[in-house]
């Protein structure tokens, strides 16, 4: 929802707690034109599919060898997590 007109839906629907405007902002999300990679995305509900196995998932310590906080925008991290990762 980077649309602001559906962004306001979702936070009236919220801020009312109004299941009838969420599903109006649920609806156009699945309605509008294709404009991102992640669109094309399709998430089913939990338990739709088998998890996968630990033995392919990598490691923690594999992974922090590439963690670097530079490659995170600056607006998703406060000042005090960013000096703190």
């Amino acid at each position: 929802s980077n649309s602001p007109a559906l962004a306001k839906i979702l936070h009236k629907s919220i801020r009312h707690k109004d299941s009838d405007v969420y599903k109006e902002w649920s609806t156009s999300l699945r309605n509008r034109p294709i404009t991102a990679l992640r669109d094309l995305l399709e998430i089913g509900p939990d338990g739709t599919r088998e998890p996968v196995p630990l033995d392919e998932v990598e490691s923690v310590e594999e992974i922090m060898k590439r963690f670097v906080t530079g490659g995170m925008s600056l607006g998703a991290l406060s000042r005090e997590c960013h000096e703190t990762t």
